[in-house]
C-alpha cells in the first residue's frame, strides 16, 4: 500500500509539472491511468489535477464530474472549488464560477487563488479598477498568496497603462519569490509588455525572447509543411464535387478563420452585438470531429487528407454532433459564429459538413499578426508554433497556401476582411460583414464595444473598446529584430494603404 501511495505522489507530481508545462493531454492520461489503481478515486489532489488537465483540453464538463466527487470527499477544500469555477468560467457561465470562488474565500479569505480567480472573472469584463481594489491588499508585504495575486495585478496595472507599476511589482516578485516555471514565464511575458509601454523597444524584445525560449516548445515546421501540402493535393475541386455532403440545416452558422491575433475576435463581437445573433467563442467541436475522421493518427496541424472516411452516413453523424452541441447554445438566434481561427485547415471538412454556412477569413498584416502572437502565451501543448519566430513565419505561409487554395475549390461562400480596413472605415466594413452573415444592419454593430459580453480570449480588451488606429503598424519599433521571420511570408500578404506608404 505504501508503495502504491509512493507511486501515486510519483505520479501526482509528473502529472503536475506536465500541466505547468502546459502539456495537458500528457497529464490526464497519466492521471487517468493512476485512478485505475485501488483508493485512487478517492485522493482529492489527483482528482483535482486530473480535471484541470481535462479542462485545459477544454472538457468542461468532463472536468466538473471529477470534481463533484472530489467536492463531496472534501467540501472545503479551496482548490477544487476554484477549479470548479474555473470550469463554468471558461463557459461563460459567470454567476456559477462567482458562487464556487466566493464559497472558496468564505471558507480561506487569506486564500490568495481565489481571490485570483474572482479578479479573472472582474477582468473578463473589463472592471480593472475593482480587480486592482481585490488584488492590491495581497502584495503590500510578501507572505502567502503574494505571487497569486500579484500576476494577474500585473495585467491590471498593463491593462490600465500603469506600466512602471507594472514593471516594478514584475521586478520585486522575480526577485522574492521562487516560481513554478509556467509562473515565472508568464512574469517574463508581463516584463516585455510593461517595457514595450515605456518604449524600452529592445529591453522589451529581449524580455520576450527569454519568455518564449523558457517555454521549451517543440514544433516540426517541416512536417506541418508536408500536412498542410497532403491537404492541398487531397482536396481538389474534383473532390470537393464529388465527396457528399450534409443535408443538415447550417445557414445559421457562420466559421470565423484566419491566423490568430488576425481580427477574429472583432469579427465575432461585431456580429454578436446583433440582437439576432451568438457568438459562441473558440469552440473545439471541429477540432474534435477532425481528429475523429484521423482515426487517431496524431499529426501536427489540424489539416484532414485521408478522405477515405468522409462517407455520407459519418459526414452527416459529424454534422448532427455539431448541431447538438452548439444550436443549444442560442436556439433563437438567427446566426451562430465560431471562431476557432485554426479551422481554416479543414475548411474543405467543414463545407462538406455545413455546404450552406458562411466563412469569414480574417486577414491583418503579418508583421503586425505574428509580433502579437510571439508577445504573448498560448497554449504550448495546442499551439507550439508561436514560440519560435521561423515557425511563426513557417506556419503563417501554410495558413496563406492553404487559405488560397480553399478559395479557389470551396462552393461555401467566403468573405475576406482585412484588419487594416476595418480600423480606416469601420462603418463601410461592418455593414459588409453584417449583410455577408445574412441579417439586417443594426446600429449595435457599429458600437460593438459597447456590447455586454464576454471574451476571454487573447483580444478580450480590444473587443470592449472603440476601434483606434494605434493598433496599425504596432511591429515597426521591432523591425529589426525579427529577420528570421522575413524570409517567410509571401510578399502579397503584406498590408499598405491605398496608394501606398
Amino acid at each position: 500500500m505504501i508503495r502504491a501511495n509512493s507511486a501515486r505522489q510519483k505520479a501526482i507530481d509528473t502529472a503536475r509539472g506536465l500541466i505547468n508545462d502546459g502539456k495537458p493531454l500528457k497529464a490526464a492520461a497519466l492521471c487517468k491511468q493512476q485512478l485505475m489503481a485501488p483508493g485512487a478515486g478517492e485522493d482529492p489532489d489527483l482528482l483535482a489535477l486530473y480535471a484541470t488537465a481535462l479542462s485545459a483540453m477544454g472538457h468542461m464538463g468532463e472536468a466538473r464530474k471529477i470534481l463533484k466527487k472530489g467536492i463531496r470527499l472534501q467540501p472545503r477544500n479551496t482548490e477544487l472549488r476554484c477549479r470548479m469555477g474555473i470550469t463554468y468560467f471558461h463557459e461563460y457561465r459567470f454567476d456559477e464560477a462567482r458562487e464556487h470562488f466566493a464559497k472558496a474565500m468564505e471558507i480561506d479569505p487569506d486564500d490568495g487563488w481565489a481571490r485570483r480567480c474572482m479578479a479573472d472573472i472582474l477582468m473578463a469584463e473589463s472592471d480593472y479598477e475593482a480587480a486592482m481594489a481585490l488584488l492590491e491588499p495581497k502584495v503590500e508585504t510578501v507572505g502567502p498568496g503574494f505571487a497569486n495575486a500579484a500576476l494577474p495585478l500585473c495585467q491590471v496595472y498593463l491593462k490600465l497603462k500603469k506600466h512602471q507599476e507594472a514593471l516594478d511589482l514584475i521586478d520585486k516578485t522575480l526577485s522574492v519569490s521562487v516560481l513554478l516555471p509556467n509562473i515565472h514565464n508568464n512574469f517574463l511575458f508581463f516584463r516585455g509588455d510593461a517595457l514595450r509601454g515605456l518604449k524600452r523597444y529592445d529591453e522589451s524584445f529581449e524580455a520576450y525572447r527569454l519568455a518564449n525560449d523558457s517555454v521549451g516548445a517543440a514544433f516540426d515546421r517541416d512536417r506541418h509543411r508536408e500536412e498542410v501540402d497532403r491537404s492541398i493535393a487531397a482536396w481538389s475541386r474534383e473532390a470537393v464535387e464529388t465527396l457528399p455532403v450534409s443535408r443538415r440545416k447550417s445557414n445559421h452558422l457562420v466559421f470565423i478563420v484566419g491566423m490568430f491575433r488576425s481580427g477574429t475576435s472583432l469579427c465575432e463581437q461585431i456580429i454578436a452585438s446583433h440582437p439576432q445573433a451568438y457568438g459562441a467563442g473558440e469552440l473545439m467541436h471541429i477540432v474534435d470531429i477532425v481528429q475523429q475522421f484521423k482515426r487517431g493518427v496524431k499529426t501536427s496541424s489540424r489539416a484532414l487528407w485521408d478522405l477515405a472516411p468522409l462517407t455520407a452516413q459519418n459526414i452527416d453523424n459529424a454534422a448532427a454532433h455539431y448541431h447538438a452541441q452548439v444550436t443549444p447554445l442560442a436556439p433563437g438566434s438567427s446566426v451562430i459564429t465560431d471562431k476557432m481561427p485554426n479551422n481554416l485547415l479543414p475548411l474543405g471538412l467543414i463545407g462538406q459538413m455545413f455546404p450552406d454556412c458562411r466563412v469569414v477569413y480574417c486577414r491583418r498584416d503579418p508583421r503586425d499578426t505574428l509580433l502579437s502572437c510571439y508577445f504573448n502565451r498560448f497554449n504550448a501543448d495546442q499551439i507550439a508554433f508561436t514560440y519560435n519566430l521561423d515557425d511563426l513565419g513557417s506556419v503563417f505561409a501554410d495558413y496563406w497556401r492553404i487559405m488560397e487554395h480553399w478559395k479557389r475549390v470551396l462552393k461555401v461562400p467566403i468573405l475576406e476582411v482585412q484588419y487594416e480596413e476595418m480600423v480606416a472605415d469601420p462603418e463601410t466594413q461592418n455593414r459588409r460583414l453584417i449583410d455577408f452573415v445574412g441579417l439586417e444592419w443594426n446600429d449595435r454593430c457599429l458600437n460593438f464595444h459597447k456590447t455586454k459580453r464576454t471574451t476571454k480570449t487573447l483580444s478580450a480588451d480590444q473587443v470592449n473598446k472603440p476601434i483606434y488606429r494605434s493598433s496599425l503598424a504596432r511591429w515597426k519599433p521591432f523591425e529589426t529584430h525579427f529577420e528570421p521571420m522575413y524570409k517567410w511570408l509571401p510578399p502579397e500578404s503584406f498590408w499598405s494603404p491605398p496608394g501606398g506608404e
